[in-house]
């Protein structure tokens, strides 16, 4: 006897459940959004999302040249709606979104946690609809970008204060991702150790990642340049009284035996050039020249007041005197250290980092003009 057939299993993707939502009852389109919850059937008005939606209105509008546009030329009264499979879309946030353009205002939502806000502004941008959602947006998004709300960061926010039109969200956002963002082999960048939200479009990526190769490329730049400074065999950096060769000679064997451990020396590492910068420079905030070089015949706790050589005990070597050297309350590192230059370089490479400017990255909506400053709102209609 043959086994009997596997029971059929529906498709996570498409179960066998579905939510119907009446936006327009005479509505010429019907959406289908399938998800794992069900699929969500949406029956709207295609004259209402060509107003608020420029991307709808290149599919359907009385222009379009696009197959869906057709079919509902050739509609008649009885025909069925046409179907519209939106199958990327999130059918919550959509749901929202249609309730808000179709006028629906008692069933929208008056707040949004970020998540949910960061699902409405992925609709938005894939749509354009900003405009048709600017007074529902700025609710939404005002209470949760206050300084007493939880913090505002990551890829995710970007993303949402790009697609909502924040400028200096934007701005600060991208500046936090240029610090804060590693690379893995391949270039990509990682914001705690995940890549990058998908939405953000690839310039805005490219140009994150460009700043922060060009700010740890200065960064290394600084290293490499304070080596050769010490290198050159016919100047001196040294800038205690003692002005000995030796004092240039512990600076660079310094320089070269730090720099070299911490796998930055004669080239960085392919470890350290995907750490993020606030990584990188805290790992070269740590570096400290050690307070208690002492020369034989030059350095450290005491300095002679006839001849202003330094010397590692009460005597001077030059003098050949004991009673007049005295203790020099100034500590050599903080005279001689090499890295006293340097990192003064590094702090005001650091803070010369800036974000992106939105303007230079917007999407330009021809049809969404805003009136000019000053103009009459109310009494602004022209008889001719």
């Amino acid at each position: 006897m043959a086994s009997p057939e596997p029971p059929l299993i529906a498709s996570p993707l498409i179960p066998d459940r579905v939510a119907s939502m009446d936006f327009d009852l005479e509505g010429d389109v019907l959406l289908t959004l399938p998800s794992t919850s069900g699929i969500a059937r949406f029956r709207v008005n295609s004259n209402i999302l060509c107003i608020a939606s420029p991307v709808f209105r290149a599919m359907l509008g009385a222009k379009s040249q696009f197959r869906e546009r057709a079919a509902l030329s050739a509609r008649t009264s009885t025909s069925e709606p046409l179907e519209l499979s939106l199958a990327d879309d999130d059918p919550n946030a959509l749901t929202v979104i249609l309730r808000i353009i179709h006028l629906q205002y008692d069933w929208v939502p008056p707040s949004l946690n970020a998540d949910q806000l960061y699902t409405i502004a992925v609709i938005c941008d894939k749509y354009d609809m900003r405009q048709s959602l600017e007074v529902w947006l700025v609710n939404w998004i005002s209470p949760l970008v206050e300084p007493s709300a939880s913090p505002v960061s990551g890829d995710n926010w970007l993303f949402i204060a790009y697609a909502l039109g924040r400028k200096d969200l934007f701005r600060r956002l991208t500046k936090e991702l240029i610090l804060q963002c590693r690379s893995d082999e391949d270039g990509n960048l990682l914001m705690n150790g995940n890549t990058l939200s998908e939405h953000i479009p690839g310039h805005i990526v490219a140009e994150i990642s460009a700043r922060r190769q060009q700010t740890i490329k200065g960064m290394n730049d600084c290293l490499y340049s304070i080596v050769q400074e010490y290198s050159a065999p016919d100047t001196s950096k040294c800038k205690c009284t003692s002005k000995q060769d030796a004092c240039d000679d512990i600076a660079l064997g310094f320089l070269i035996r730090t720099f070299k451990r911490l796998k930055i020396y004669p080239e960085a590492s392919q470890i350290v050039l995907q750490q993020a910068i606030q990584e990188f420079k805290t790992l070269l905030d740590g570096v400290s020249f050690p307070s208690n070089v002492l020369f034989e015949d030059g350095t450290s706790k005491y300095q002679c007041r006839y001849c202003n050589n330094h010397s590692s005990a009460n005597y001077c070597y030059s003098c050949h005197r004991t009673a007049y050297v005295v203790a020099n309350g100034t500590s050599h590192a903080n005279t001689c250290s090499p890295l006293l230059g340097y990192k003064e370089k590094i702090q005001d490479l650091y803070n010369s980092i800036e974000g992106l400017s939105y303007t230079d990255f917007v999407r330009v909506n021809a049809l969404a003009t805003a009136p000019p400053p000053g103009v009459n709102l109310w009494d602004c209609l022209q008889y001719k």
